[in-house]
């Protein structure tokens, strides 16, 4: 899961539905036995420095595979934009500072070699972005790949943010 990403091709091929994302996702606190630790970091294309969504994830053994717990950052997340490319920045920060997501960890299963899929299932992900009451996330993860889908609905459950059309599709790119 970890690198960086572009919907770049997407945006490209369906210019309607689907705006141009970068994805970062990086170790942190690699040194921690209680799990795997990530930063992630979601920013327009035209605007990479100024990140909409940032999130540290802990990632846990299941029986039958793993869960994807979601954190957000203490105070203005602002202040980390970039920190994928320098994570000594994040040292400062401690687990309990953070604020779990309750309901909102992504339950993954391995499908085959190097692929894993899953969501957010039943739980209750409470969202108040643009008029929601809950969000739901779907994801899709391959070496090269990662697909997610992350709706939010309101009180009637009438979808009031995200794709309607399926997931953005992040492509992983190479290091040269």
């Amino acid at each position: 899961m970890m690198g960086n990403y572009s919907s770049s091709a997407q945006a490209k091929a369906d210019p309607e539905n689907f705006k141009s994302v970068v994805l970062h996702i990086a170790p942190i606190w690699v040194e921690r036995i209680d799990g795997r630790w990530l930063y992630m970091e979601q920013a327009m294309a035209e605007t990479p420095d100024k990140p909409y969504r940032q999130r540290v994830y802990r990632i846990m053994d299941e029986d039958d595979g793993v869960e994807n717990m979601m954190f957000e950052l203490p105070g203005d997340p602002l202040r980390f934009a970039g920190a994928w490319k320098d994570t000594d920045r994040l040292n400062q920060l401690m687990p309990q500072l953070l604020t779990p997501l309750e309901g909102c960890s992504v339950h993954l299963k391995r499908t085959g070699n190097a692929e894993w899929t899953g969501g957010t299932g039943d739980q209750l992900c409470e969202s108040t972005l643009r008029g929601a009451t809950r969000a739901h996330s779907q994801w899709w993860l391959k070496s090269n790949e990662l697909r997610t889908w992350d709706q939010g609905f309101d009180a009637a459950s009438k979808q009031v943010w995200g794709p309607v059309n399926g997931p953005h599709i992040f492509i992983k790119e190479t290091t040269k």
